[in-house]
């Protein structure tokens, strides 16, 4: 909706003006008009060679991201044991290993979560990188 002045003049004040450069750059060009159907053929051709390409480093990203879920189960475990042995017999001993291993937990999921983004993120750049040097 176009708002139109009573007097003929511009709806438009101050720096946001349009200008002949602004209208030309908002008009789409023919080129950008017809857009070109998506071949699925292809970009399954395309998503297997980066999957082969970066298959390395997926992989230890696969095994990266395992280590972290499994490390981050040792928290709900230990409540368990902390609720069902601890609290009601009173084992000093247990808890001591307990806090040792949810701490130890807590570490490892930190330091794979962390290598899991740099890793993952390191592929993604490389990948986005080999795409624009194909384009």
């Amino acid at each position: 909706m176009r708002l139109r002045m009573k007097d003929g003049g511009s709806p438009w004040r101050g720096a946001g003006a349009p200008t002949a450069r602004t209208a030309a750059m908002s008009e789409p060009k023919d080129a950008a008009k017809a857009k070109k159907p998506l071949n699925t053929a292809n970009a399954w051709a395309e998503f297997r060679a980066l999957m082969h390409a970066n298959r390395g480093r997926l992989a230890v990203g696969l095994g990266v991201l395992l280590i972290n879920r499994a490390a981050g189960f040792a928290l709900p475990a230990s409540l368990k044991i902390f609720f069902d042995e601890i609290i009601p017999h009173h084992d000093t001993t247990l808890l001591t290993w307990l806090v040792v291993g949810v701490v130890v937990a807590v570490t490892i999921e930190a330091v794979s979560g962390f290598a899991l983004a740099q890793l993952l993120g390191i592929a993604a750049q490389r990948a986005i990188n080999d795409l624009r040097k194909a384009v």
